[in-house]
């Protein structure tokens, strides 16, 4: 088989990059034409010459500790130098940034026999990196005057640039807190890897995310907030997909007030119960075989008028709420009630037969007794019908209770 060291030289010496290899002992045994362009030094000033000796002249004095350590300890283990972006030196004394990395080198058996180091000179992208960097200071005085969450990440969806507000929201106050890091390190694993998938995707499809809603904690936050979210893939100049750029807004008043408004269309604003209007379409929805049988049970209260007329419509709001609330606690959680009118109540208990129903009934006028006062006397007049067939109509049930409790409420007024 070829000799490891030979097949190295060979490969490396019309390679585009920097390189030059040391053996067992550290001691340099090739460097390629790029190396020694770049550095500016003649083959005889690096070949022959050990590692201590040759990093003096191409590394600055301030980094080169850390590296003549690193290198005499990896030189023994063959452990590889992942890439690292250092400052170099060439003969004539001029720095350039370099990106450093380093490998081991193996005989056929597998033990190390050497090193190679590789240099790329990376001026231009650093001078790439700088006019991009004087352009985000631009873009992050913008952004810094913008009221809504905003950033930018590259493919990896790490952090590159973000708003002041973003920052605080993240809970931080400077750039460099944030800048390199992804959603895993401020979010849960669950929501990072949904924010994450979302980017990838819009990187990869080139199509943009829209008003995208969720709800997720901030810094410091014990509730949870609403946020409208649009993520936008950002190209090169040539074309080529190089991160993307988010805006998150917070619509928690918004959604509040949506559902403020969704509460108020379902339910009844004195009782906090369902209303009419929401009754009957769950009713449509509850009508099915598996509920069967299904029991309607219709209150009327006793006395609203009587109260309204003496005590004022203030002293009936009390009592239709007190009564209301006597039911609510009666029933269970299965069961659907809500305010049918004035004074009326309906509820609909699906998988119940009206045997059951009679517990209930008890609990109520049990609960009405005991919280009456002379002022207020409280008491509602129940009907009750139960549907245990498909073939039977909801509608029936509810005009057979509805009978039931008209045919109740002038019973116990003539037994007044």
């Amino acid at each position: 088989m070829t000799d490891q060291k030979t097949y190295f030289k060979q490969s490396l010496e019309s390679a585009p990059i920097g390189a030059f290899m040391l053996d067992k002992k550290g001691i340099c045994i090739y460097a390629n034409p790029v190396f020694l362009k770049l550095v500016g030094f003649r083959k005889k000033d690096i070949v022959g010459k050990s590692y201590d000796k040759i990093f003096p002249k191409i590394i600055p004095s301030n980094t080169l500790k850390t590296l003549l350590k690193r290198a005499e300890q990896r030189l023994k283990t063959g452990e590889p130098i992942v890439a690292a972006e250092i400052e170099a030196i060439n003969k004539k004394g001029d720095k350039f940034p370099v990106a450093y990395s380093a490998s081991g080198i193996k005989d056929d058996s597998g033990n190390i026999i050497g090193r190679v180091y590789f240099l790329r000179d990376i001026t231009e992208r650093k001078k790439t990196e700088q006019k991009l960097l004087e352009k985000n200071s631009q873009l992050k005085t913008l952004l810094d005057n913008i009221p809504d969450l905003v950033f930018i990440k590259n493919r990896k969806s790490e952090f590159v640039l973000n708003s002041k507000t973003h920052q605080a929201a993240l809970g931080f106050s400077q750039l460099k807190d944030v800048v390199g890091r992804t959603d895993f390190d401020f979010f849960t694993k669950k929501e990072a890897q949904k924010y994450f998938s979302q980017e990838q995707d819009v990187m990869k499809s080139e199509k943009p995310m829209m008003n995208f809603e969720m709800q997720t904690y901030h810094h410091g936050k014990k509730t949870k907030k609403w946020f409208s979210n649009s993520k936008v893939p950002i190209k090169d100049e040539k074309g080529n997909i190089i991160g993307l750029v988010g805006i998150a807004k917070d619509i928690t008043e918004k959604k509040f007030k949506e559902k403020k408004i969704e509460y108020l269309s379902f339910h009844d604003t004195l009782t906090g119960l369902f209303n009419r209007a929401f009754f009957e379409a769950e009713v449509k929805r509850l009508d099915s075989e598996r509920q069967l049988p299904i029991s309607i049970v219709f209150g009327d209260i006793n006395g609203l008028k009587l109260t309204n007329d003496q005590y004022g419509h203030d002293k009936g709001d009390l009592l239709i709420k007190k009564i209301a609330k006597i039911l609510q606690q009666s029933f269970r959680k299965e069961d659907m009630l809500s305010r049918w009118g004035g004074d009326e109540f309906v509820a609909i208990l699906p998988q119940t037969d009206k045997k059951d129903v009679e517990s209930i009934i008890k609990r109520i006028n049990l609960r009405c007794k005991k919280r009456s006062t002379d002022l207020i006397p409280l008491s509602i007049s129940l009907g009750v019908a139960t549907k245990r067939s498909m073939k039977e109509s909801i509608k029936k049930s509810f005009k057979d209770a509805e009978e039931l409790m008209y045919k109740k409420k002038i019973k116990e007024k003539e037994s007044r």
